[in-house]
């Protein structure tokens, strides 16, 4: 999905709005129950969804992992709603038509900014918050793991790493095609 098709029909649902409205969402984007999510009211899911998509840049996001991110995000922070509504609201205004924008409405608005960080995190990462290492309580909550944006880019060559794929050390040497690749490279 284009982003400008996006803030197109964003800019219409929001225009026929007056006030949060539950039912709607942004044509070409997963939808959601339109249920309000926990916490404010005045989010839905596909709200969030909404907005998760344009940060992302992503449109084939799952409604249930929105679903988890939302709730763990809106756990640890009393505000976050409010800061989704802005985001939403920052979106169809144009204040935020595209990520380049970023740095600027970031600048103009740190706390919509600062749940907008947390959200591609939550997407990229599969979890909220910090996790402490040899601590057995933190702030971090779990989102997604197999389907954390991060593994998409390297998708085609490996899977998310749950086990070793190979012998112990079998990273120390490359492989047959790097080998080769480095061969041609060098000729």
């Amino acid at each position: 999905m284009i982003v400008s098709d996006l803030l197109r029909a964003l800019s219409r649902l929001f225009s026929r709005t007056s006030g949060r409205s539950p039912e709607r969402s942004a044509p070409d984007v997963p939808r959601a129950s339109a249920a309000p999510l926990r916490g404010d009211d005045s989010v839905s899911s596909s709200d969030f969804l909404t907005v998760s998509c344009f940060l992302t840049g992503k449109n084939d996001l799952s409604p249930a992992v929105a679903a988890r991110a939302y709730a763990a995000l809106s756990s640890a922070d009393a505000t976050f709603a409010a800061s989704v509504s802005d985001l939403l609201g920052a979106i169809c205004t144009g204040r935020l038509a595209d990520m380049k924008m970023f740095d600027d409405f970031a600048r103009q608005y740190p706390e919509p900014a600062a749940a907008a960080l947390h959200i591609i995190s939550a997407w990229y990462l599969g979890y909220t918050g910090t996790p402490e290492p040899l601590c057995s309580e933190d702030d971090s909550a779990f989102v997604a793991y197999e389907s954390a944006l991060m593994f998409r880019p390297t998708a085609d060559v490996t899977a998310p790493p749950s086990y070793t794929p190979g012998r112990t050390d079998y990273w120390q040497e490359p492989p047959a095609s790097l080998k080769s690749d480095r061969t041609c490279l060098s000729a």
